[in-house]
């Protein structure tokens, strides 16, 4: 094998590798028609305690990834479940996928547009 397509190959499988850690990106539309298609995904929103109470996606559990424990509660949860995951504007669920992910969570959604982008979908929501 040349060194050239050795390169291209390895290249290609680290590539594969930080996606499956980081999981799926999908915009707010998309996670609503998997949560309605799906009855067992679970919902996670990892934004502050005040944020939740002002409004959530409906069965949405709540932990706040900037929490200490965050990790120790994650620890708790069903690794076989598929997880939607979202925060206000998608970053902080992007780095809940990847710590989720790394502790051996395998069917993993990041929302990237948030919970503005599920507001402003007209997707339903309650407090």
């Amino acid at each position: 094998m040349s060194k050239s397509l050795f390169i291209l190959m390895l290249s290609i499988l680290g590539f594969i590798g930080c996606n499956a850690q980081r999981g799926s990106s999908i915009d707010s539309k998309e996670a609503y028609g998997l949560i309605k298609a799906d009855s067992n995904i679970a919902i996670l929103d990892v934004r502050t305690a005040k944020e939740f109470a002002d409004g959530h996606v409906a069965g949405a559990v709540n932990i706040d990834v900037n929490q200490t424990d965050f990790a120790q509660k994650i620890d708790e949860l069903d690794r076989s479940k598929t997880y939607i995951v979202y925060c206000r504007l998608g970053r902080r669920s992007r780095k809940a996928v990847g710590i989720m992910a790394a502790k051996g969570f395998k069917n993993l959604y990041n929302v990237s547009d948030g919970f503005v982008g599920w507001n402003k979908n007209g997707l339903p929501f309650e407090k």
